[in-house]
Formats: structure tokens, C-alpha cells, sequence
């Protein structure tokens, strides 16, 4: 899939590592050993996820085997216990600016009044 809005990361001040050196999403850079994936979701809010090595002893632990072990932002949203994945997402509402949300939020508002002036609730 491709997420709009690459060309954001190239103004922002980089830590001096070359791991993303093109701009196209998503980026698949390898960070301390571990290949990850960095990535817009549905709201633009940026994604990541880090796939462990099979032998890794977190494998085949989930989201609340980890949680306090693993300090992410906003938590771990996902563990794949089987495939070794892990994933957080910069999707929430007291801490990150997500570009979609509020457009998505008026969307899904105007659905709902329009769901019951339809079905004579108003």
C-alpha cells in the first residue's frame, strides 16, 4: 500500500543514520540487528513493527507477556506470537497529531447522524 506524506521524514533532523536513505514508504531499515518496518496506517499515523529472529526468547510471547518488558510509545499494539512480530503505532489521541483522524472522525459522525435522520430517530 502506499501512505502519502513521505517527504516529511527528509525535514526532519536525522540522528546521523543512513538506515532511511530513500522516501518511499514504507521503509524497511535494519536497527540493531532487527529488520523493522516503518509505516503510515489507515489515519497517516506512523507505524512500526520489528520481526524478531526465531530463536529471540520473545517469540511466541503476546502483547500482555510483554508489556512492561518492552517500553514503545503508546504500548505494543500487536505481538504475532507465531511469526515473531511485534508492532506500536503513533495513533493516539493525548499524545500524537494524526493528520487523518479528525477527518475520519467528522466522516464517521455525519454516517451516524445520517444513519438515524434516515431511520426517523431525529
Amino acid at each position: 500500500r502506499h501512505y502519502p506524506g513521505p517527504s516529511d521524514t527528509e525535514k526532519v533532523p536525522s540522528s546521523g543514520s543512513t538506515a532511511l536513505v530513500e522516501s518511499k514508504e514504507p521503509y524497511f531499515p535494519v536497527l540493531s540487528g532487527y529488520p523493522c518496518e516503518l509505516f503510515r496506517n489507515e489515519y497517516l499515523a506512523w507505524c512500526g513493527a520489528v520481526q524478531l529472529p526465531s530463536d529471540h526468547p520473545d517469540v511466541g510471547k503476546t502483547v500482555v507477556d510483554l508489556t512492561g518488558q518492552l517500553i514503545v510509545h503508546g504500548g505494543l499494539t500487536i505481538a504475532a506470537p507465531k511469526s515473531g512480530r511485534i508492532q506500536f503505532d503513533c495513533n493516539h489521541a493525548s499524545t500524537d497529531l494524526v493528520p487523518y483522524a479528525s477527518f475520519v472522525s467528522s466522516q464517521n459522525d455525519a454516517k451516524r447522524i445520517g444513519n438515524l435522520a434516515s431511520a426517523g430517530a431525529l
